[in-house]
């Protein structure tokens, strides 16, 4: 019972914290009202993403501090129209914004790949110095997926203490294998990276580097060999 009490409790503070016109100390000037619009689209070609989920938050910053349950609330939902677009208005407190901060989110689409999931970083924006027009023209750049087949073969003789491959997007992208001369051999690796554009390779023994690229394309065979 006082597991179950608790929970309630912790609901009703959230909907307090999150809700304007509930809180008992609130005035009507913390209340304000934002507008927040964007599209989806696919990066390379323009097209839009229709019927896609997006998802409004509104959350607490832990800062190191496990809160439990977590102090979230969903303020809006939706999906993309036609277009790719998406248009949501909410309400929201901020007599305690410093503790708390939008999020729009969307989930990961199959077959495509994006480097913005969230949005995060907007709210900063928004309540530090506030403007109106800060969350009207926010996009999600998606990208069709490809896969990329890495062919590591083992030709050299040399003897070395460090070996990576790293794939990406940019020229850094993370690693993707890692050896020394004693365990390398012949490997294959397949990645998931972004179609119709060009995914850097890079690979490194010891003090030497070398760099590769190739355009990918989604349901093709992609594939690249590195000799090492």
């Amino acid at each position: 019972m006082k597991r179950q009490l608790l929970f309630f409790l912790s609901l009703c503070s959230l909907w307090a914290y999150t809700s304007c016109g509930y809180y008992p100390d609130l005035k009507s000037e913390n209340c304000i009202s934002v507008n927040i619009k964007g599209a989806l689209y696919v990066k390379t070609t323009g097209e839009a993403l229709k019927n896609i989920p997006v998802e409004v938050y509104f959350y607490q910053r832990t800062q190191g501090v496990v809160v439990i349950p977590p102090l979230e609330q969903k303020v809006a939902s939706g999906k993309s129209d036609k277009n790719g677009k998406f248009n949501f208005k909410v309400t929201i407190d901020t007599t305690h914004f410093i503790d708390f901060y939008l999020s729009i989110n969307v989930k990961q689409i199959a077959n495509y790949l994006s480097v913005t999931q969230t949005t995060d970083s907007y709210i900063q924006r928004l309540f530090y110095n506030f403007d109106p027009d800060a969350l009207q023209n926010i996009s999600f750049e998606f990208y069709k997926k490809a896969i990329l087949t890495i062919n590591l073969k083992r030709t050299q003789t040399d003897n070395f203490r460090y070996f990576e491959v790293r794939c990406g997007l940019g020229g850094k992208g993370s690693i993707c294998f890692m050896s020394d001369s004693k365990s390398a051999k012949n490997k294959i690796l397949q990645e998931e990276t972004a179609a119709d554009v060009y995914t850097k390779i890079r690979w490194i023994k010891d003090d030497t580097e070398q760099i590769d690229s190739l355009i990918c394309r989604a349901n093709k065979e992609n594939t690249i060999n590195i000799n090492y």
